[in-house]
């Protein structure tokens, strides 16, 4: 990769091009977001930004802002994991997305007083390959420091933004998901905790039963009703998914 960049180290408008994103915060947090969205990998995207650092192209400023921009867009991978799956999936992405653009805009303010105010002339030197490393390390690290305090209003805020209410459980009589079964470990770790549920609704269901027998009540009719009505397919897909789980163990 670093041979495919070299040539581009003569290249008056590519250098320009980076010296632009170098003085300008915006543009070089969305380059990097777009480019790491659009290639869905965070570590080719890195990859390449050091690539055309070991050419000499990256001025120290522009590397920084595109590697904030770098950490927003890894955020796509997990968003489209969470497209189609149950709340709590979404609201994970939301907290990781949250997580990066919060942490992105704590570093990057810190970043644009110091290359403005502080030492104008560091953000003008070429940054190395070891730097790149180093700035993600401690991006990571320095946001998860700084955010650990504030994780439950992080976890508040997604499920706000998410339409979670507190202590809100999924209406679906199902919680298991057939993309589990690509990794057995978690598959059977999900299936022992929809075995457990599952043993909890029954005993539920047996005890309104056994009310409705010596004292009948239209609710708990209407529950029962109900239970019959939505428990049936559901728990033949729960009987069909922990017999695939088992059989991906076993491979």
């Amino acid at each position: 990769m670093s041979a495919a960049v070299d040539p581009l180290r003569e290249s008056e408008g590519f250098r320009s091009l980076f010296v632009t994103l170098g003085n300008n915060p915006f543009l070089g947090i969305l380059t990097g977001t777009v480019v790491t969205a659009i290639i869905q990998s965070s570590s080719a995207s890195v990859g390449i930004l050091q690539s055309l650092a070991a050419a000499g192209l990256v001025p120290f400023s522009a590397a920084i802002y595109i590697i904030m921009g770098q950490n927003i867009g890894t955020c796509i991978t997990a968003i489209l994991a969470s497209l189609g799956a149950k709340r709590t999936a979404k609201t994970a992405a939301l907290m990781h997305l949250l997580f990066n653009i919060i942490g992105t805009i704590i570093f990057s303010v810190v970043a644009i007083v110091y290359f403005k105010l502080i030492n104008v002339a560091a953000g003008t030197g070429v940054i190395t390959q070891t730097q790149i490393s180093l700035v993600h390390t401690i991006f990571n690290i320095g946001t998860t420091v700084l955010l650990f305090p504030a994780s439950n209003w992080i976890i508040r805020l997604a499920k706000k933004l998410g339409r979670v209410k507190e202590g809100e459980q999924e209406k679906s009589t199902v919680l298991l998901d057939e993309r589990v079964l690509e990794t057995p470990s978690i598959a059977l770790q999900a299936t022992v905790k929809e075995i457990d549920r599952m043993g909890k609704i029954v005993e539920e269901s047996l005890l309104v039963a056994k009310n409705v027998l010596f004292a009948p009540k239209e609710q708990d009719i209407r529950f029962l009703r109900e239970e019959e009505k939505n428990g049936g397919s559901p728990l033949r897909r729960n009987h069909r998914l922990c017999h695939q789980a088992e059989f991906s163990a076993d491979q």
